[in-house]
Formats: structure tokens, sequence, C-alpha cells
């Protein structure tokens, strides 16, 4: 051992928790400003190379707990005054890569102490993580009460990862993550065109919740709509075109996600590393492994991730549940929803930008023309970044904003743009939070001639073990519509006669039961009918609900969605979510089977146990995608 080094030992680490404050802080005080998988940028005379490196794996694998907790307690410290967090890279990756030391000189005029980093075997049992992106700071002395205690769960989670840790140490909390209810949220939304914009108005609207900066790949969006916050709501956001710049900001602490779906389980992932919360829009995924990972990723980061099916939130649509669920309709035994939404044909168009003077409408018949996407626009654009996981294809208009959703690429047809909201519906009003055990669906693109890959038209049917059917519609083009074909009269609450207003539906559910069925609309309202005679029963109060329009782009009739969220986060307690993660996988994975079926063009049986197909590994290939580098959805997350 050289000169001038002092070898901590157990005694020393019990009675000197200070000490770890300085010897951590060592990192910071190197200048460690990005430590990344293929640059970390530490000098020569920096790296000072040492033979002892067990001590510390030997300090933790000691059965005093109370010593462990307090080691634990201390470094959660160090990591707070020095505002630093926890994401993908390991101490593992650092050795593997540049930094294989096992002390580090600290050279200044005070006594020399080393930093003995964790060692290789140390690592490779307990798996400890550090940031992605360090900066070098000047050490914080003061932090309040919610700095400390948000960043110590973000630190908790990344710290304590697993073997004798995490039995020594409970999983941390997310109500240590509480936001006080007179505390500023500061939010960032990912994506603002039509429904970003929604996120804005809705989050902004909302005491206490500040929108601080839009991020979109598209720069061109962003004059526009920070005059319209400007003027709505007295403040200017700021910009980013790359959503890891929000994710690095600590004053974030939750974004909304309204990014195409290629995008939504990588940009929640990053975010719930980074300790931010999410409300993403649904699907809350592009494929099931994904909706898998993200689930993962909340839970491990103790991040609190809202799905936005709306109707969750809206009271209409839970008395209807209740309803259904207290056994008013008898014995369910079967499901119907219907995504009847018109669709017009998008053309064909070559690659590459707009022409000058050329123009460009989303479908041929709309008369409401785009911006025109020249080479000009397209500076402007970072479409590597729009593109992400998707693989690398050349720009194309139809391929672009809004028109993406009819490509596989990046979206999932209207089985998985409106479906997941009357999908969820189903599945909430079946009481199935179980996966289906069969799934058969067909159907192709008609009339038009086109770009578009997804289907306007297409047919599925679940059955799940209990025999229950599910059955989805996706029509986007001439139909009638279902359930109430009359406006029948009824009994309202007040035993007056009155005429129903629901009226047929196009977008909503239909249940059936033993004694009545239901229909119940896209904004939540519902209706019953009871025997062979479809005698009117109970119903919703219409104005009860804000109404929502299904084809207004922008979406309506989701602010309690979005006060549901906020209200979560004031209270740190995952269960008054309406619509959790969990939940919100398992409804975006049925119209992910759906299609599977479809595109193979043949019936699947379904392991859900496993999120697996029952000996079909073509169908298995599709539950995930080939993620292009970097943007890649981790394994381990």
């Amino acid at each position: 051992m050289q000169a001038g080094f002092i070898k901590p030992n157990y005694v020393q680490i019990i009675s000197e928790l200070k000490l770890w404050e300085m010897k951590l802080g060592l990192l910071v005080n190197f200048g460690l400003q990005k430590v990344e998988t293929e640059r970390i940028p530490f000098t020569e005379k920096e790296k000072v190379v040492h033979e002892n490196y067990d001590y510390i794996k030997d300090c933790l694998t000691a059965q005093d707990r109370g010593t462990l907790a307090r080691l634990r307690d201390a470094v959660l410290y160090v990591f707070e005054i020095h505002g630093l967090g926890y994401s993908d890279v390991t101490y593992r990756q650092i050795f593997e890569k540049e930094l294989d030391f096992r002390q580090i000189q600290y050279q200044n005029r005070t006594p020399m102490r080393c930093f003995y980093p964790l060692g290789k075997n140390f690592v490779e049992k307990f798996q400890i993580r550090l940031t992605k992106g360090w900066r070098q700071m000047s050490p914080k002395k003061d932090l309040t009460r919610r700095e400390f205690l948000t960043r110590s769960t973000q630190a908790t989670a990344g710290v304590i990862a697993g073997g004798a840790l995490l039995s020594s140490f409970p999983a941390p909390a997310i109500g240590r993550n509480i936001i006080g209810a007179n505390e500023r949220i500061n939010m960032a939304i990912v994506g603002i065109r039509s429904r970003g914009m929604a996120h804005v108005d809705n989050f902004a609207k909302i005491k206490n919740v500040h929108i601080k900066t839009l991020v979109d790949a598209d720069e061109n969006l962003f004059a526009s709509r920070v005059v319209e916050i400007e003027k709505a709501q007295g403040y200017k956001p700021t910009t980013a075109h790359d959503m890891r710049r929000v994710f690095d900001d600590k004053e974030i602490d939750a974004v909304g996600i309204a990014t195409p779906n290629h995008w939504h389980a990588l940009a929640t992932i990053w975010a719930c590393q980074a300790g931010k919360h999410v409300y993403v829009e649904k699907p809350c995924s592009h494929n099931v492994w994904e909706g898998r990972k993200m689930v993962e990723a909340a839970r491990k980061h103790n991040c609190l991730v809202q799905v936005g099916c709306q109707n969750r939130s809206g009271r209409n649509a839970m008395a209807a549940m209740r309803f259904i669920h207290e056994g008013k309709l008898g014995k369910i035994y079967m499901a119907r929803g219907l995504c009847f939404k018109p669709r017009n044909n998008i053309g064909r168009y070559p690659d590459g930008p707009l022409a000058a003077g050329e123009t460009f409408a989303l479908t041929l018949e709309s008369k409401n023309t785009e911006p025109a996407y020249t080479a000009e626009y397209l500076n402007s654009v970072n479409y590597d970044l729009w593109l992400g996981p998707a693989p690398n294809r050349p720009f194309n208009r139809n391929r672009f904003h809004y028109n993406w959703h009819w490509h596989w690429d990046y979206g999932n047809g209207d089985t998985g743009n409106q479906g997941p909201h009357q999908f969820d519906i189903a599945r909430w009003g079946l009481n199935k939070d179980e996966y289906p055990v069969r799934v058969r669906s067909f159907g192709g693109n008609f009339i038009y001639d086109s770009s578009q890959e997804t289907p306007n038209m297409q047919t599925t049917i679940f059955e799940y073990a209990d025999g229950t059917i599910f059955e989805f519609a996706t029509r986007g083009l001439l139909t009638n519509a279902e359930g109430e074909v009359t406006k029948a009269e009824m009994v309202a609450a007040n035993g007056k006669w009155q005429v129903s207003t629901s009226g047929a539906q196009t977008i909503g559910n239909l249940f059936y039961g033993s004694e009545g069925w239901m229909q119940i609309d896209s904004g939540g309202n519902w209706q019953t009918f009871f025997g062979r005679k479809n005698e009117p029963g109970p119903s919703s109060n219409p104005s009860a609900d804000e109404k929502y329009d299904p084809m207004n782009l922008a979406g309506s009739g989701d602010s309690p969605h979005f006060h549901n969220f906020i209200a979560a986060l004031r209270s740190g307690k995952r269960e008054d979510l309406t619509c959790d993660i969990e939940a919100g996988h398992l409804s975006s994975a049925l119209p992910h089977l759906a299609n599977i079926s479809y595109r193979l063009g043949r019936e699947l049986k379904f392991d859900g146990a496993k999120e697996k197909f029952v000996g079909d590994t073509e169908a298995d290939r599709m539950l995930t995608r080939d993620y292009r580098k970097p943007y890649v959805v981790p394994e381990k997350v």
C-alpha cells in the first residue's frame, strides 16, 4: 500500500459515517462530469490502482443490520447533497470500460485518505447502479425536505438492488416522494401536437401545476405553442427537442407523454429511471413485451405511472361498472367493443420532402392542409429522434404527423388507437385482470388504394378461460350503429317517462348478461334493458360527466383523469391512480394480441402467466420488435 493511504476498517465505518460523505464526494471532485458506458473522462494520473478492495464487501456482508442501515443512509445522504441520481450504468460497466481500479487517490493538501470503489465481486452480487449523467457540482448544504424525500426515493431504488441488501432493507415506499398540496409540481410534456396540447391545457388548469418544458422532435411547433401557453397561462415554458434533457432536469417532477405509440415505452422507462412520474397516452405500449418492461420500471424505480384511459376516472363509467359488478345484469357471458370511426383515404406519396408550393392534407377528402413538409421545414425536425426505436426509413409525409397511426412501425391501427378505450372498458366490466386464452382476428383494407398498412375493417374474438366471450369490431368505412336501434322510452329515476338520449352506439361497449344488457358510450353514459322485450332499466345522467368527442383529435372529457394523476402524486399512493400502468398494460395488450392474430392470419392460444403464445415461436417474435440502436428498450430496466 502506498504511503499516505489509510485503509478504513469496519470499526471506522461504524463510528465515522461522515467520512463516507467525503469519500463518495471524491467522485464529483475528481471531475466525473458524464458517466457513460462509452466514455468516462478520467485522466491517467487520477487512477491509482490498489490491490485490496474486499473490505467494503466484507463490511456489507456482516450480520449487523443496524450498521447496514446506517451505512445505507450515509450513502443516500452523500448522493443527496451532490444531486446525483441513478439509471442503467452499473459499476460493472464502469470497471469493464475504463475504470478497472480499486482505489482513487484524493490529491490535495489535506491529509490523504483513499476511496475504495466497490469491488467486482460485490458489483456482480448486488448490481449497485449509478447515474448516466453526473455533473461536477458544489455540494448542496441546505436541501429542502421535499428535495431530500424526492431524491432519496430515486436513490434508494438504485443503491439497494439485490442479494442480502434486498432482504436487509424494505423496498422504499412511494409515499416517501409525496409532493405537498401547496407545493408546485413542475411538468414537461413530451410530444406537443394535438394530444400533447390537451395535456398542457388540462394540467396547466390544475392549481400549483406548472408546465416547465415542452419537448418535440419537430421544433417548428415550438413558437406557436409557447405563445399559446403564455397567452393562456401567463408564462413562457422552455423547449427541448430531446426528451433526455428533461429527464436530466432535477426540477421536473413528472412528464406527460403524448408521442407516437412507438415511443411510449422507452420514454416512460427513461423517465422512471430518472425518478419522474409519468402520465402516458394509450396504448401505453407499441407491443406486449415492452408494456411489461414499463410495469417493471415503474415498480423498480417507485414511480407513479398513469395510462390515459380516461373513462377510469369518469363518474358515469364508474357507476356503470358498479352496476355490472353488483350482478344487476345477471351473469355476464359476453361483451362487445365498438370502434366505428370514419376514416378516409390517406392516398400514396413518394418518399422525401414536399416540393416548394406543394400542399398536403391527412386524407384525400380533407380540405384542411398540414404544414408543408418541405426541405426547409425538415431542417428543424430531428428525424432520427422522431424515428427513435423504429426502423430507419426515409421521410414520408404519410408516415409522419398523425398518419403514422396507420403504419406498423409506429402505430397499431384504430384497433390500437381509439380501441384501447373500449378494450379497457370491456375488460373492466368483465372483471378480467387476466389475459384471454384464445384470440382470432381477421379483416383487411377495403375500398381504398393507399399506403395504409393497418386494417380499416377488423373483427376480433377473445375467449377467456371460463368461456366468457369478448368481441371487438373496428370499422373505418360506412356502417350502421349497434345497440339501441330505436329511441326507446324509459322510466327515469324520478318515475317520469322520458326519451333516452344515448342512442345507438358507434364508439362504445355492449355488455350482455343473463337478466339484461347495457350499452355505454365513449363518454361513459350508459343505459340498460331487461327481459325479452328490452324493457328500459336504470341509466346514467348524460350531463354528469363532460362530453367526450372521440372524433376530436386532441381528445375531450378527460379532465378528471389528469386531476386524478396529480392527486395521486400529492398522496404518494399508487392505489389512488385510477389507471395504473399494470391495468393500462393489460388493456393495451389486448389490441396487440388482436393485431398479431390478424397479421398472421390464424387463431392463437395465449399463456397469460408467461405472456407468451402456446407453442408458436413465430407469434412470440411479434410480442416485441427489433429496436434501432441506441433507442433500445432494455431487458433490465
